[in-house]
């Protein structure tokens, strides 16, 4: 399991030592800094490129929503808002927060809340993995990238291989037989 990047951001020193108190009994966790405010936040986010952010909403100067606004969208790390306000949910699922806690955090709830982000990044690596193989196959077998996965779905295997291969040394090209 790849270690989780997060970045505390909250106002309140105490709700920042206890979130960080909770994520260390979670294997494959890394803190990678801590933020009191919105500013702070913006700045550690672009420059450390965490993959996770717990973010508390109710900040002076710029509220965790208005972080999430100011930043670069090919930057953007999955958010988990951390609120003692039940009222701002709606709006926090409305700019795609990946989940949202109420504080006190409740422990069985923060670990639902990493599952989800694990999962979330797992199946994005996997999709990437994917669309890798897909664009090597077509590379190498001239077919469309609709057509590769055509023969996918299709459960079509080429049964047949090649008796020789070409070996290439400089100038030399060496056929080599395969069986």
């Amino acid at each position: 399991m790849k270690t989780l990047r997060v970045l505390l951001v909250d106002d309140e020193k105490l709700a920042r030592r206890g979130l960080t108190i909770r994520l260390r009994e979670f294997e494959n966790i890394e803190i990678i800094g801590e933020c009191q405010n919105g500013r702070q936040a913006i700045k550690s986010i672009n420059e450390l490129n965490p993959g996770l952010v717990f973010l508390d909403i109710q900040m002076p100067g710029i509220n965790g929503f208005d972080v999430v606004k100011q930043l670069q969208s090919d930057n953007m790390p999955l958010i988990v808002f951390v609120t003692a306000f039940d009222h701002y949910a709606v709006d926090a699922f409305d700019i795609h927060a990946l989940d949202y806690i109420l504080k006190p955090i409740d422990e069985e709830r923060l670990a639902q809340s990493i599952n989800r982000a694990r999962e979330y990044l797992a199946n994005i690596q996997q999709h990437s993995q994917k669309s890798k193989l897909i664009n090597m196959i077509t590379h190498f077998s001239g077919k469309s990238p609709s057509s590769v996965l055509k023969m996918i779905d299709n459960g079509d295997v080429v049964d047949s291989y090649p008796t020789k291969i070409a070996i290439k040394d400089g100038e030399t090209t060496t056929l080599v037989a395969t069986k």
